[in-house]
């Protein structure tokens, strides 16, 4: 996997003219694999990592932001998104109400200001590429997410190449132990990346207090991922999988119940998300089939 995307990274720039790349340093996995193989395979004097905390950012996403870019030797920049934020929700709010005389059908709870925040980001990453010459923005959303439609149209799926598109989220926490023991310069990710629990930090889970953790939004990764691997390489549909035992299953108790709503949640969302998935930057494919396949 990592001879391939970092072949790939390279034939990609090469034949489209493109030297440097900018990202956003989140401090979670997806954008931290990215980084460190952009780092590899474009040399980490091409690379750009800006951090774009939020008023939700907690401490420890920020600095690990800060330290994987020191560890990589790549550059780095802090770009605090609140006032874009703030003058985006503004402008829309007045828009929305005068949209609402017209229309009806105004969802209660939106994932406006979620989406505006991703945007604001990207906004940030396509201003650097768009202000410096041979700049490509990167799209950091993973295979599984993108399945499940678990990321932002012109937020984390914008940029001009998405190296890890077609690695599901087991396989990239896999990947950053394996980078961590195998590259030139050991442990560049911190360790807490490795260990956190994923989620975009967007929103509040309103049952904790806390950022919501994709797990809780979606279902247990390595579930999730069986799933794609089931439908990817066996052709299996629902009710072979129903009747299957998964992995997951043998360490953990789901009740029938449970399973039947995971399943229906995939098929649901990832048929709901086929408009993200049409729009994808190009990516590498990794994997035996492509989630565009």
């Amino acid at each position: 996997t990592y001879k391939t995307i970092l072949q790939g990274i390279r034939d990609y720039f090469r034949k489209t003219g493109f030297e440097r790349a900018v990202l956003g340093l989140s401090g979670g996995l997806d954008s931290t694999v990215c980084a460190v193989l952009l780092a590899d395979a474009l040399g980490a004097e091409n690379v750009f990592g800006i951090s774009m905390p939020s008023k939700i950012t907690s401490y420890e996403s920020k600095n690990d932001a800060k330290k994987l870019a020191e560890n990589l030797g790549i550059n780095f920049a802090v770009a605090p998104i609140k006032d874009m934020v703030d003058t985006t929700s503004l402008s829309l709010d007045k828009l929305f109400k005068n949209i609402q005389k017209h229309w009806d059908g105004r969802y209660k709870h939106s994932f406006t200001m979620d989406n505006i925040q991703a945007r604001s980001r990207a906004m940030f990453l396509w201003g650097i590429s768009n202000e410096f010459g041979k700049c490509l923005p990167i799209a950091t959303s993973d295979k599984s997410e993108l399945y499940m439609g678990y990321a932002t149209i012109n937020g984390d799926m914008s940029g001009g190449f998405a190296p890890i598109a077609d690695v599901p989220k087991t396989k990239l926490f896999a990947l950053a132990n394996w980078l961590n023991k195998n590259r030139y310069v050991k442990n560049a990710i911190p360790q807490s990346v490795i260990e956190k629990r994923p989620g975009a930090e967007l929103a509040i889970n309103p049952k904790t207090g806390k950022p919501l953790i994709a797990e809780d939004a979606l279902m247990p990764y390595e579930f999730l991922d069986e799933i794609i691997w089931r439908i990817e390489n066996k052709k299996e549909d629902f009710q072979t999988m129903l009747n299957s035992e998964f992995l997951y299953e043998k360490r953990n108790k789901v009740s029938k119940e449970q399973k039947i709503e995971w399943l229906e949640k995939f098929y649901r969302r990832n048929a709901a998300a086929l408009y993200k998935k049409s729009i994808l930057p190009p990516y590498i494919i990794v994997d035996s089939r492509s989630i565009k396949n």
